[in-house]
């Protein structure tokens, strides 16, 4: 310190307070430890200061290059052009306006990135991962070389997209949105389809053997030519395509389960052995398809042309879920076969043979199954409200909670049949024949008994109001004081003598 000038005019005591002040102050700074450097923020060019000065180029990316090592996720305006950014980390990097030209990005994490406005065009995308970010089908198009192999793009919107002749060997699109996407030519081996909206897409002659599309959707796709051989094509969307019979007949492990092939010519298909479980066949035309062995659970036949020697060559007689409503099965010889949950609304099985058939669930509202043999079936919780039944066989058949409301049953047979907690509201049983039939329970409101036999039937806790009666056979017949007779038509007490209260 220059005293200089202070010596002339400051006391001689302060002067020397001062110059004690000053060695101590010495003293701390020579003891104290010097600090680190502080951390290295540098101010990278960007790609908009780049255009200008090509000169800042080579440094702007070094700098941006040692940013992205030290993990800086925000990379808004970065200047990478030509970078090498092999396997980086840019996991939820904010990459706004980035300039990626023909950088190398090959194995890179782009995992949930933001890319918006980012020039990807030349770059090297083999093996990036870009799920969940928001890279668009445009910027995808600028890739180095049309390689796009390895890629992870699922749940990527490319729809529109046109990515004929690119190399999408092993991509995962799982999920990826390609609808109307135009892929003419390129290369798919392991790419992976499931979930993946093919809607409209045109993917003839494309090579799509072993490729993987559970459950992808490819209505209206444009598939003439395409090889599906060994695809796996589980709950595959194939309504309105052009997919053919001979396209199909080569999936993988002859699983067809799920898929939606409304409306498609199947005529002379050999379908023996396949997995058709909950197939969609509506409008489908079956003529002499071959169904041998196939597993048809779940399938929905309606309005198609599928007849009972096709069903009957069922897998294990096992038809459980099928939708056949309206169709004709006259005659059909389904005794033992599995109907449980089947849909059979307003079908016709007059005469038809269902001899300890399971019909469990199955909605049978409508039928016509006058002179069917249903002894010992089962049909708890069936639907069958307006069915007619007229001199059918019901014989042991369970029909416990099933709801035949306003059925015909007229001249029907129902010796020990089991109709606890049924609902026969309005429903026509004349003539009939319900000995040693279990009717706790039932409810038989304003139904039509006339002349109908109930000797030895349990009529425990039955609902009878405003039942008609008349002519109505009673012998050892079950009632109990909750059994309810209110407002009965046609009862005689000769008829109530023949009851026994339990």
């Amino acid at each position: 310190m220059n005293y200089s000038s202070l010596t002339r005019r400051m006391p001689f005591r302060i002067l020397a307070s001062l110059l004690a002040l000053e060695s101590v102050l010495i003293a701390r700074v020579l003891s104290t430890p010097p600090l680190p450097n502080p951390p290295t923020q540098e101010t990278c060019s960007t790609a908009s200061q780049v255009a200008k000065n090509s000169a800042l180029a080579a440094n702007a990316v070094a700098c941006w290059e040692r940013k992205i090592k030290a993990g800086e996720k925000n990379l808004r305006d970065a200047y990478l052009s030509g970078a090498n950014l092999t396997n980086a980390n840019l996991q939820q990097a904010f990459l706004f306006n980035a300039n990626l030209a023909g950088a190398t990005l090959a194995g890179a994490n782009l995992t949930a990135a933001k890319l918006t406005n980012a020039n990807l065009a030349g770059a090297t995308l083999a093996g990036a991962n870009f799920e969940a970010s928001n890279v668009t089908g445009e910027q995808l198009l600028g890739a180095a070389g049309k390689n796009l192999s390895n890629v992870n793009l699922t749940k990527t919107n490319l729809s529109g997209a046109n990515l004929s002749d690119f190399n999408l060997a092993g991509v995962n699109l799982t999920g990826a949105n390609l609808a109307s996407a135009r892929l003419i030519g390129a290369t798919l081996a392991g790419v992976n389809l499931t979930g993946t909206n093919l809607t409209g897409a045109l993917l003839s002659l494309l090579d799509l053997s072993r490729v993987n599309l559970t459950g992808a959707t490819l209505t209206n796709a444009k598939l003439a030519g395409a090889n599906l051989t060994g695809a796996t094509l589980a709950g595959v969307n194939f309504e309105r395509s052009n997919v053919t019979v001979a396209q199909l007949l080569g999936v993988a492990n002859k699983d067809l389960s799920n898929v939606n092939l409304k409306g498609l010519n199947l005529s002379g298909a050999n379908l023996s052995n396949f997995n058709l479980t909950g197939v969609t066949l509506t409008d489908a035309t079956l003529s002499s398809a071959n169904l041998t062995g196939a597993t048809l659970a779940g399938v929905n036949f309606e309005a198609s042309n599928v007849t009972v020697a096709q069903l009957l060559g069922a897998a294990g007689k096992n038809l459980s879920s099928v939708n056949l409503t309206k169709i004709n099965l006259s005659g059909a010889n389904l005794s033992d076969f599995n109907l449980l949950g089947a849909i059979l609304t307003n079908a016709t099985l007059t005469n038809a043979n269902l001899t300890n058939a399971t019909l469990d669930g199955a909605t049978l509202a409508g039928a016509t199954l006058d002179g069917a043999t249903l002894t010992d079936a089962k049909l708890t919780k069936a639907k069958l409200a307006g069915a007619v039944l007229t001199f059918a066989k019901l014989n042991g058949a369970i029909l416990h909670s099933a709801n035949l409301t306003g059925a015909n049953l007229n001249s029907a047979s129902l010796h020990h049949a089991n109709l606890t907690n049924a609902k026969l509201n309005s429903a026509t049983v004349i003539g009939a024949s319900l000995q040693y039939a279990d009717l706790t329970n039932t409810s038989l409101h304003e139904a039509n008994l006339a002349a109908t036999s109930l000797d030895f039937a349990n009529l425990a806790g039955a609902n009878l109001t405003n039942a008609n009666l008349d002519g109505t056979v009673f012998f050892e017949t079950a009632r109990t004081a909750a059994t309810n007779l209110t407002g009965v038509k046609n009862f005689t007490p000769a008829q109530q003598a023949k009851m026994r209260l339990k």
